[in-house]
């Protein structure tokens, strides 16, 4: 049903095909086709149908612009950062500062290689060390 939505034609100019909306666009200028998508469906509707046909489109777009920018499709990319996610949010008490500061390096590395412009740490290590050596680690681990 969903292809059935894709290959519909156009009606109107808020109701528009997908071909009509996307054909001759720059894939890589996925959010402005989101917004255009929307627009153009609003008479034919946003819930339902249309708007997992728009998820479709949009993941398909995400995923040319993974591999033309960064050369890898956008499941690599997610894999990657769920990988990332686990590790993190997985790891087992460490036994000292060396062993944190180790780590929370690994962990910056590929939040850098990803081009992430923002990450949560949980340092958290119940008589292990000190606020300020977690602060000193931060601040050090922020200037790679």
């Amino acid at each position: 049903m969903v292809k059935a939505v894709l290959e519909a034609p156009s009606s109107h100019n808020w109701s528009l095909s997908f071909q009509d909306m996307l054909v001759g666009e720059n894939p890589l200028d996925v959010e402005r086709l989101w917004d255009k998508m929307y627009q153009g469906t609003i008479y034919t509707g946003r819930r339902g149908l249309v708007i997992h046909a728009m998820g479709a489109v949009d993941l398909a777009l995400w995923d040319i612009a993974g591999k033309a920018l960064a050369g890898r499709s956008l499941s690599y990319w997610v894999d990657h950062a769920v990988r990332m996610l686990f590790r993190t949010q997985c790891a087992s008490p460490l036994s000292s500062l060396q062993d944190t500061e180790r780590q929370v390096q690994q962990i910056m590395e590929s939040v850098m290689e990803l081009k992430y412009t923002a990450v949560k740490l949980q340092l958290v290590y119940d008589n292990v060390y000190t606020d300020a050596d977690i602060i000193r680690l931060v601040r050090r681990l922020v200037r790679l």
